[in-house]
């Protein structure tokens, strides 16, 4: 990729811990209650260690921690290492806790396993020995004040300086709801601005501005009645809006499911869908309708979704492609109408 490599706590939330594949450890713990910082620091992680084995991943419930030792215990057939992650490991952990720091008492020579964890408190016994004989990688948003100074930090170690103007201008346009969006938008800009020293207010108005509102509800529509074909059809649309289209598409549908976010979380703590849909700024006749279509964890996992899609698509991957597939597996997930 050309590119010097950044650490996996760099990439994730500006930190200083490493993860590299001359140092490779038997465990690594990605901790974090965001979705897309967590989803950044896994895949910077297995960046970093993964060039020397072969990964395997495991999510969801189809399998026991026998199949995960069994996998980490089975000499490599390629490369150095084998290389297990277990997605969503929150409950995988809580069931097979004391087994968990039985193997890491004695791991594998030849095995790491990965667990990509929303809570880790670092007082438990297996936080504990992750950290003695690996390493713990927390994907953590900053708060407050702290907001603005942690995405000059991020952009000055890319050799560049992010104005305070434009950083707010990003607070206006985004939000704060999906902080791992913003690591992305930077990157973008570092790479639009040259050989110019800094970020300023005219860079933000020219990539990140979101995309025609109604289009990007019009998508989001479509998903939630399960129509695929119109769903596509109106990506494409989506696309051929704008010719900066390729820059700001993944912020636009992102921009869009921040705010249904906001409006399910409210109608989850009793607010009428009716309100919740004014209250977030999503308009149109269909907004309730919108609000009810998906679950909150529904729609932080497609916002996760499109969080690794942004990060693909700065090593070659395909957005028109890896967005379709975004829509499909959406349109097939969440809460059917009655």
């Amino acid at each position: 990729m050309g590119k010097a490599k950044k650490t996996a706590a760099e990439s994730a939330t500006g930190g200083k811990a490493e993860a590299s594949a001359g140092d490779m450890r038997p465990v690594y713990a990605v901790a974090g209650a965001d979705d897309g910082l967590r989803s950044r620091g896994l895949q910077n992680v297995l960046e970093q260690i993964g060039e020397g084995g072969s990964v395997t991943e495991y999510s969801g419930s189809g399998f026991e921690l026998a199949d995960v030792l069994d996998e980490l215990r089975t000499m490599p057939l390629l490369g150095d290492r084998r290389i297990v992650v277990v997605r969503d490991a929150d409950s995988f952990v809580s069931k097979y806790r004391e087994k968990l720091e039985g193997y890491l008492a004695g791991p594998s020579s030849t095995g790491t396993l990965v667990l990509d964890v929303r809570k880790w408190p670092s007082n438990t016994r297996l936080a504990k020995l992750v950290e003695k004989i690996g390493q713990t990688i927390r994907c953590e948003p900053p708060t407050g004040k702290e907001f603005d100074g942690w995405l000059m930090q991020y952009t000055a170690k890319m050799g560049k300086r992010l104005a305070l103007g434009a950083a707010q201008l990003l607070r206006d346009l985004l939000g704060k709801d999906e902080p791992a969006i913003y690591l992305s938008e930077i990157e973008k800009m570092v790479t639009y601005i040259g050989e110019r020293p800094g970020i300023e207010v005219a860079d933000v108005q020219a990539l990140v501005s979101p995309m025609r509102a109604e289009l990007v509800f019009a998508v989001t529509d479509a998903m939630a009645d399960r129509n695929v074909g119109r769903a596509l059809g109106l990506w494409e649309q989506v696309l051929a809006s704008d010719k900066e289209a390729q820059f700001k598409a993944i912020g636009g549908l992102a921009w869009g499911l921040r705010k249904l976010i906001k409006a399910r979380r409210l109608v989850d703590r009793g607010m009428s869908p009716d309100q919740a849909a004014r209250e977030s700024q999503v308009w149109g006749q269909m907004a309730a309708a919108r609000v009810q279509a998906f679950s909150t964890r529904h729609l932080e996992s497609q916002l996760a979704r499109l969080a690794e899609i942004d990060v693909s698509s700065k090593s070659g991957g395909d957005i028109r492609t890896e967005v379709q597939n975004f829509i499909v597996a959406a349109c097939g997930s969440g809460q059917r109408r009655s």
